[in-house]
């Protein structure tokens, strides 16, 4: 009878923490050091540089606690650091204040608060504040989220907290801690969490907050002439006769040195710098111009944007100079994916992950052949 009773309780306690709920708090733990490679980005590194900037220059505002009794200023927080002898860049984890509200079909959630900590070197947790959620998120709903070659470009930071596109741990669910350090079964709390954040975000329940990305890179290759490649000769040839015709677009962009050492003869350019989006589609590849950077006797022109490449209606071959471009039928050698500079004897790689592979982990193939 005792048994089938601790089986009822065990039961009740287990329905009730992952069906149907609503207005739960919940505070989840995201750990630096626990965050995936190939999300492209730490989300604890990243918004912890997005806090002390922003603190700093006085755009938000930090409380020393979630009771939000008492206002830190950027100045209070230095001296935080000092007699810590942290770092506020170096923060360790990030906890996120929530409230959930979930059914068999979906999940949707608000987050109210985050704070920061780390731990000093006598193994004890500093807390270094909270920020009230409303107050930051529409500066999270367009700043951009730094990331690497992995990352998707132009993610916004609300994008990867709404997605939950991050490696997180429960450690407070339905008025009750879930991890505690003087627990006697962390690892039984540990896939307590586990299986209500699951029975929460899986791939057969919705997430109300999702904000779609698209996967996209920031790109910047160089076409030369000393390829003697003659669809790229072209390309580059199409634009020194543009700029010889047009001298007020030749001193718009190529300033006053190019246009008084050209002004009287003819452009000659030896390569071209250009940057572009790529997105992928179904397998397919898309590019989207953003600047050509022309290059003259090792001098390099004002960025032209696509608006004005477009207004230039250079023709090749019939085609649009941007139609040329998005061919990517030329010798072309890749600079950086994602303001990331790509090593010259690496590049031929990372254009192959680029055309056939894992957007979310072309690092890794690059790796394994070094």
């Amino acid at each position: 009878m005792l048994k089938r009773s601790l089986f009822l309780l065990i039961f009740i306690f287990a329905y009730t923490a992952l069906f149907p709920y609503k207005n739960v708090k919940v505070v989840l733990i995201a750990n630096k050091d626990n965050q995936k490679d190939t999300l492209g980005y730490n989300i604890v590194s990243a918004l912890a540089q997005w806090t002390y900037d922003k603190l700093r220059d006085g755009k938000i505002k930090m409380w020393a606690t979630p009771y939000k009794n008492e206002e830190m200023s950027f100045t209070t927080l230095q001296g935080m650091e000092i007699s810590s002898t942290l770092n506020f860049l170096d923060c360790q984890n990030l906890f996120f204040y929530e409230i959930w509200n979930s059914d068999k079909s979906q999940t949707g959630f608000t987050i109210t608060g985050i704070s920061f900590s780390s731990e000093n070197k006598n193994g004890e947790m500093v807390s270094f504040g909270f920020i009230d959620y409303n107050s930051i998120e529409e500066f999270l709903k367009k700043d951009i989220i730094p990331v690497d070659e992995n990352g998707c470009y132009k993610t916004t930071f609300n994008q990867v907290l709404m997605n939950k596109s991050f490696d997180y741990e429960i450690v407070y669910f339905k008025n009750s801690p879930i991890q505690s350090p003087n627990s006697k079964d962390p690892e039984g709390d540990y896939k307590n969490g586990v299986k209500i954040k699951n029975k929460a975000f899986n791939q057969s329940k919705l997430n109300l907050n999702y904000i779609p990305v698209k996967p996209a890179k920031l790109i910047e290759y160089t076409i030369r002439t000393s390829d003697y490649d003659i669809k790229t000769n072209n390309i580059i040839t199409a634009l020194e006769t543009y700029f010889n015709n047009n001298k007020k677009d030749l001193y718009k962009f190529g300033g006053s040195e190019i246009y008084k050492y050209f002004n009287n003869s003819k452009l000659i350019l030896s390569e071209c710098i250009i940057k572009e989006i790529w997105t992928k589609e179904g397998g397919k590849m898309y590019f989207s111009l953003q600047q050509i950077v022309p290059v003259s006797v090792g001098v390099t022109f004002n960025p032209v944007p696509t608006e004005d490449v477009e207004r230039f209606n250079i023709v090749i071959d019939q085609e649009s100079l941007i139609t040329k471009l998005n061919s990517k039928d030329f010798t072309y050698h890749l600079n950086s994916i994602n303001g990331i500079r790509v090593e010259e004897a690496n590049a031929v790689a990372y254009l192959k992950v680029l055309k056939d592979g894992d957007w979310n982990n072309i690092k890794k193939p690059v790796k394994l052949q070094n």
